[in-house]
């Protein structure tokens, strides 16, 4: 039964509090040797699932992390350092890996197959029409070791060793998160337990998957949140987004998420309740208990100021224009009450870094690893640089090779990349050495994830290099390249 609490009705939309929020505040080939095929490693889609499966799950004989090269018509798997572990034609990997294993596709059939490339389930659930965010299948996607599957036009769950816990009975179906699963029966949508038992009875017009023991739910038209007993706790006209392309979801920080009402915007807290009134013309991510946020202040216009978790401002609205606080540091231009400088404030609002007038900022970005970069205006032009958080030039990025070399990316894992004016990308550490000369298209995930990079060149080919620039796969026609870790 869905049950209504005390409190007043409110007109609310979800923000994803990291989309960037307009001028501020915003978060918001190798060849393959020794490969021997599908064929002994497939499985007969109707002989159910592999013998002692449950033994095999996420025990990959010490596989820890693997390279999935995909192809058109299959995928290879690779270990770190190349070494080929079997290529798989007629085989299509659909992503998603969780405890060492992914689920992959074979006459139209899904199964899920180990880091070994062994069948740990064999290909035999049907596809679903549905996907969910990110294109993605929800079947066979593994939350709290429990699945979904569909056979024969219904959809149930199974545990992760194989074996159906929740005989298929529903019209559609989405994984288990904070304990409930969203299903569909009688054209209406509820959420079950992990003994497939309604804890919410589908009564529901449409709904969305539990997050922070919160969802967004639609009930006689009307769209509200509720809570994980089906209680509403805000109601009437509450509308999904998209925040990192999980629909539903909430985007906390500091204990508050981001909400929209008629275009205003507030916050509200974990139990699904309004903690801050949304007032404000943009929001942003809390970060150390303070937010960037905008108002329209009467004689001034729209400006922004910082607050705290508790909605009271701690340096008051006067920024034309304002960035989310990164390493306790938060770029502001033009203070239009007190007269600050433009530069980078810290949590009491004292100007740690104050720009020089002469040599203004036309692009400042947050810190990360201590840098943050910028790009200055001088007499002769602007040129781009790294900052360090005393506000000295570290790295000057035109004066790296003959190129104009721009940033494209902020410090991770100790690495950036840069790009140069014919839209080459390489790779710089902290002391500004190239490690890698923008001679790529692309660099794709994390800088040197796993010590390693992915990477695509000017003829569509990807290929998977080492940080001493060597190949450990060698550019191929790949469609895709993925590394993954258990």
């Amino acid at each position: 039964m869905i049950k209504k609490r005390n409190g007043t009705a409110r007109v609310i939309l979800i923000l994803c509090a990291a989309i960037g929020i307009l001028a501020g505040c915003g978060k918001g080939t190798g060849d393959s040797e020794n490969a021997s095929g599908a064929e002994n490693k497939s499985a007969d889609s109707s002989s159910g699932t592999e013998e002692n499966a449950g033994e095999e799950t996420g025990q990959n004989n010490g596989v820890e992390s693997v390279i999935v090269l995909r192809t058109s018509s299959g995928f290879s798997l690779r270990q770190t350092d190349g070494t080929v572990i079997d290529d798989f034609e007629g085989v299509l990997y659909r992503g998603y890996p969780s405890e060492g294993k992914f689920l992959v596709e074979q006459n139209g059939k899904l199964g899920v197959m180990d880091f070994n490339g062994n069948f740990i389930i064999s290909p035999q659930y049907d596809s679903a029409e549905n996907r969910d965010s990110m294109g993605e299948y929800d079947v066979l996607k593994f939350s709290e070791d429990m699945a979904v599957i569909k056979e024969n036009g219904v959809y149930g769950f199974i545990d992760k060793n194989g074996k159906t816990v929740i005989e298929p009975q529903f019209d559609d179906a989405s994984p288990f998160s904070d304990g409930l699963a969203r299903v569909k029966s009688g054209g209406k949508y509820g959420y079950i337990d992990h003994t497939g038992n309604f804890i919410v009875e589908p009564i529901l017009d449409s709904c969305y998957s539990f997050s922070h023991n919160l969802a967004q739910a639609e009930l006689n038209g009307s769209w509200g949140i509720i809570n994980s007993k089906g209680e509403f706790t805000l109601e009437e006209h509450v509308s999904p987004v998209s925040p990192y392309g999980e629909l539903g979801t909430f985007d906390f920080h500091d204990g508050l998420a981001v909400v929209e009402a008629d275009s205003y915007y507030g916050y509200i807290n974990e139990a699904g309740e309004m903690a801050i009134e949304p007032i404000f013309k943009q929001a942003g991510a809390f970060s150390d208990g303070i937010a960037c946020v905008q108002v329209y202040v009467e004689g001034y216009g729209d400006l922004y100021g910082f607050i705290n978790t508790s909605g009271e401002y701690v340096i008051e609205p006067q920024y034309i224009e304002a960035k989310d606080f990164s390493e306790g540091l938060a770029y502001v231009r033009g203070s239009m009450i007190d007269g600050n400088p433009d530069g980078y404030i810290d949590l009491s609002g004292n100007c740690i870094i104050e720009i020089d007038p002469s040599a203004p900022l036309l692009n400042a970005s947050g810190f990360s690893e201590g840098k943050a970069f910028v790009i200055k205006s001088v007499d002769e032009g602007s040129y781009p640089c790294y900052i360090d958080t005393a506000g000295n030039e570290v790295i000057r990025l035109d004066q790296l090779n003959a190129d104009h070399i721009y940033n494209q990316g902020e410090f991770e894992n100790g690495y950036a990349i840069i790009m140069t004016n014919d839209n080459h990308v390489g790779l710089i550490d902290h002391e500004g050495n190239v490690v890698f000369e923008p001679e790529y298209t692309s660099i794709i995930g994390d800088y040197l994830s796993n010590g390693i990079l992915i990477v695509s060149l000017e003829d569509g080919t990807m290929g998977v290099a080492a940080p001493d620039g060597s190949w450990i796969v060698k550019p191929g026609n790949y469609t895709e390249i993925t590394v993954f870790e258990q």
